[in-house]
């Protein structure tokens, strides 16, 4: 009997086709592409307006004005409306149907970007978009819903004197209006002000306003007595041509083009965002893609210079991977679907870096240092090293204090030199632990405790952990060691981390024929349950902020209030640089036990040192919370910088702990009388070896200092009692971050490059 398989279809499925697009992607992918910032929209649909200009310019088409006009009507709450509009070709039912309504398809022309034929449709994911379109004396129009449904993609029908009304063109003149149409409970328009300041400086539309061919113009239409304003760009600053060098990129022969950088008479912000004025814009000859430094951002002497790069070899690549996607040395696209910049993980990209920033970096360096040698400040060679001290020390410094500080924290004040010895002893004895919470054990052992010849040699001693779902383990055996801090002792340390499942288990700690046990328990803590709101408050009355990375604020207010007031909570902060939205929407919250508020969450994200007040408005209710982030990254437990100046009292010795915006900050006064002859009146002579090397000196002694006064706090003043067992503790903290700090300084010398 002969068996055959069969495969059944299930009806109505096919067996092969194309994955659906679903509405629920389109709207993922449009919100890719234009996160919350209407802005974008708007770059996408002024840009789209001069493409169509470069187009008619090119077929020799005179008469033509470049006027680009945007009308903002502000409804708060509401469906605000963003009029774009132009004068130049107008478009065809059949055109809008494959510019607007097909996604993907390569759209532009000679003049035009062109790139991924989305950037029009996803303005509707703000909450819908209308395109009107003349040409020719016809009228055709589509609406474009977030979901990128279409509708009212009628047939042509003659133009209108009301049609040629509301698009603003006279009659017989070609156009298109794109009205876009903004969620005001969901996305916010910025205040006039704001927006011309953001259209003026975005560079995205550097080109368009710098061509005296184009006009920008921005209307509040809700406004009928302010003019409308003509938006334009000057580069606030004098500059000097630097450098003009052609582009050369290994393994892209075809890439050619120009980078131009000129030196500002004095340094720019430290801003990057899209409407930044530093960086090096990045041009394929019809697109600017993104102003950057690459990986000199963050340099103070990169701030210096601004530039262009222009190369139409990027234009090239990305009409070449749509063509053919599969060309593994192209295979990812090379301009982003955000459209802000190139795709950082393109090999042509990481090229391009590498060849701006070997042009930039002498430029960059050499400014750095005659800014050090002008004002007395650190060198960047000299910043380079400290910060990698930063990294290193910090590290190694919480490893020791963890260490130390769990050792006296057990032995608060009892464990003194005379204390009664013991053949085995471990520290706690008992411990309880979050998930995923580490402590450290320590094991002390008395040779003497032992009766003759039974002490354990060598002193190892091995653990053994009952339930190892529960906590691990850094080590199943340690040796014991000469304990600095009493003679007679022998001990060791071990560390266990606890796991994500919350239970109890038991660690047996064993030397020679002795043994102890140590109980880990794993809980979590309870979190107090949510406070009711009884007014317009936020969750914290402060919030620390990581330089560079998101925050959640939360404002929270009663159900009567937003049932009276509504809930859309106006926002403003006391500094430009602390970015909130001008309202946030509240969400209705219930919590088990019956209770019900509103929430509203605003992100924020600052740079490094900022200090200011957020403050929320609703009805007559106002809330305030403190914002702030730290000098750096607070990455590292501490910083270290050259201080040019002397101590101001004795006792300050050499160096100083500051704590500048809640950061500890190591200061080396280099005028101090043992150091300034080795640093110089302006610290001018900081790179040379003797210098280098006291650097390392005092950075090793003062974090050494610090780790002890550590673990003095911990234990009550124990380890500051014993003089032995302090210099001991000195000596070994030293050994500890001595090498560090020599190899970092003076690698020359200290094996390192």
């Amino acid at each position: 009997m002969t068996v055959t398989n069969v495969v059944i279809e299930p009806e109505g499925i096919p067996a092969a086709g194309r994955i659906e697009y679903s509405e629920r992607a389109a709207i993922q992918d449009a919100a890719l592409a234009m996160g919350t910032d209407v802005v974008r929209a708007l770059v996408e649909a002024i840009t789209n307006c001069a493409d169509s200009y470069g187009r008619l310019e090119d077929q020799g088409v005179q008469g033509v004005d470049g006027r680009i006009d945007v009308l903002v009507e502000r409804r708060r709450g509401d469906l605000s409306r963003i009029r774009v509009r132009d004068h130049a070709e107008g478009m065809s039912r059949e055109l809008l149907y494959e510019r607007v309504v097909q996604a993907g398809r390569r759209t532009g022309g000679a003049s035009s970007r062109g790139f991924m034929g989305r950037g029009a449709k996803d303005a509707a994911f703000f909450g819908h978009a209308v395109f009107e379109s003349i040409r020719d004396g016809r009228f055709s129009q589509v609406r474009i819903d977030r979901d990128l449904n279409y509708s009212d993609l009628e047939p042509e029908r003659d133009a209108t004197g009301a049609d040629y009304q509301r698009l603003g063109l006279p009659a017989g003149q070609n156009g298109t209006q794109v009205s876009i149409f903004v969620n005001g409970r969901a996305f916010s328009v910025p205040r006039h002000e704001n927006l011309l300041r953001r259209l003026a400086n975005h560079v995205q539309l550097r080109d368009i306003l710098q061509n005296p061919r184009r006009q920008l113009v921005l209307t509040d239409v809700g406004r009928p007595d302010r003019k409308p304003d003509v938006v334009t760009f000057t580069f606030p600053l004098e500059s000097t041509m630097v450098s003009t060098v052609d582009v050369t990129l290994p393994g892209y022969p075809e890439a050619t083009g120009k980078l131009e950088i000129r030196r500002c008479e004095r340094p720019l912000e430290d801003v990057r965002t899209a409407e930044r004025l530093s960086g090096i814009v990045i041009r394929d000859g019809l697109a600017v893609h993104e102003a950057t430094y690459f990986g000199l951002e963050g340099r103070p002497g990169a701030l210096r210079f601004v530039g262009t790069l222009t190369c139409p070899f990027i234009r090239t690549l990305q009409e070449r991977f749509d063509e053919n996607p599969d060309d593994p040395a192209n295979s990812i696209p090379l301009v982003t679907r955000t459209r802000m910049g190139l795709n950082r993980d393109h090999p042509f990209t990481r090229a391009l870096a590498t060849f701006v920033e070997d042009q930039l970096r002498p430029l960059v360096e050499q400014e750095e240092e005659q800014q050090a040698q002008q004002s007395g400040e650190e060198s960047a060679q000299t910043k380079s090293r400290l910060r990698q001290a930063e990294r290193e020390l910090g590290r190694r410094f919480l490893e020791e204090t963890k260490r130390l500080e769990a050792e006296y924290r057990e032995l608060g004040g009892d464990d003194t030199p005379s204390s009664e010895p013991v053949t085995l002893r471990v520290l706690p004895p008992r411990k309880l632990l979050q998930p995923e919470e580490s402590a450290v054990f320590t094991v002390h052992c008395w040779p003497e405790a032992w009766p003759d010849g039974e002490a354990p040699d060598p002193p190892v001693v091995r653990l053994n952990i009952d339930d190892s779902e529960v906590a691990a383990l850094s080590a199943t055996e340690v040796l014991l060691d000469r304990d600095p801090r009493e003679e007679r002792r022998l001990r060791a340390n071990f560390e266990v981390t606890a796991g994500l499942r919350e239970d109890a288990t038991l660690i047996e700690v064993q030397l020679g024929g002795m043994s102890e046990v140590v109980v880990v328990e794993v809980a979590q803590r309870e979190e107090p349950p949510t406070p009711t709101p009884t007014r317009l408050m936020f969750s914290h009355s402060s919030y620390r902020v990581r330089p560079g990375k998101p925050k959640t604020l939360v404002l929270m207010a009663p159900k009567s209030l937003c049932e009276i007031a509504g809930s859309t909570v106006g926002l403003t902060s006391t500094r430009n640089d602390i970015a909130v939205p001008e309202s946030v929407e509240m969400v209705f919250r219930t919590a088990e036990d019956g209770r019900a508020w509103f929430e509203g969450e605003i992100a924020i994200t600052l740079p490094a040192g900022v200090r200011g007040r957020v403050r929320a408005t609703l009805s007559d209710q106002v809330a305030v919370c403190n914002v702030s982030s730290s000098e750096d990254e607070q990455h590292n437990p501490f910083g270290f910088d050259l201080l040019a100046e002397d101590h101001r009292y004795p006792s300050e010795g050499r160096a100083r702990w500051r704590f500048p915006k809640g950061q500890r900050r190591l200061g080396i006064f280099t005028q101090h009388k043992s150091l300034k002859p080795y640093f110089g009146a302006r610290m001018e002579h900081q790179e040379t070896l003797e210098c280098r090397l006291l650097i390392a000196e005092v950075l090793a002694t003062e974090v050494a200092l610090l780790a002890l006064a550590t673990a003095d706090r911990a234990g009550g003043g124990t380890l500051t009692r014993d003089v032995h067992a302090y210099t001991s503790r000195l000596n070994e903290q030293l050994t500890a971050y001595l090498p560090i700090a020599h190899r970092i300084l003076v690698p020359e010398f200290a094996g390192g490059a």
